[in-house]
């Protein structure tokens, strides 16, 4: 018997929770790798894109941002991000938003400084891109 390998299923959803998008990959295969493929599926005018941080990637804002140029952008940056010119200007506004909130949060001591609860309000459309498994990175 030879060894078995599971697959991962990417998906975009709209604030309906509708699939509007899937791609199937392999273990092997990044989960930022299957945004291109996400994006070519969808049809309709996308207005908010968020994701997990698995797709906290600066060629995932370029992917996202060419085929949905007026999006609103939200994915929350890796742990160790930082603040980089260079980076996609979403990213670095995102950066700082979650920077913001966790000091804030710390202040006031609401949460631990390691936790940190965001809330994104959801305006006419929204695409989750969601994966269970965050190991890989491009």
């Amino acid at each position: 018997s030879g060894k078995r390998s599971w697959r991962k299923l990417h998906i975009a959803v709209d604030n309906h929770h509708v699939i509007q998008a899937s791609d199937l990959t392999d273990r092997f295969t990044a989960d930022c790798q299957s945004v291109e493929s996400l994006a070519e599926q969808i049809e309709s005018s996308i207005k908010y894109i968020t994701a997990d941080g698995a797709y906290d990637k600066g060629p995932v804002y370029k992917t996202l941002s060419q085929y949905f140029d007026q999006a609103d952008i939200v994915i929350p940056p890796d742990s160790d991000a930082v603040y980089d010119k260079n980076n996609h200007w979403q990213r670095n506004r995102n950066y700082q938003e979650i920077k913001t909130l966790r000091a804030e949060k710390i202040r006031t001591n609401i949460v631990p400084s390691k936790q940190v609860v965001c809330a994104v309000p959801i305006k006419e459309r929204l695409v989750a891109v969601k994966n269970l498994n965050h190991q890989e990175h491009c």
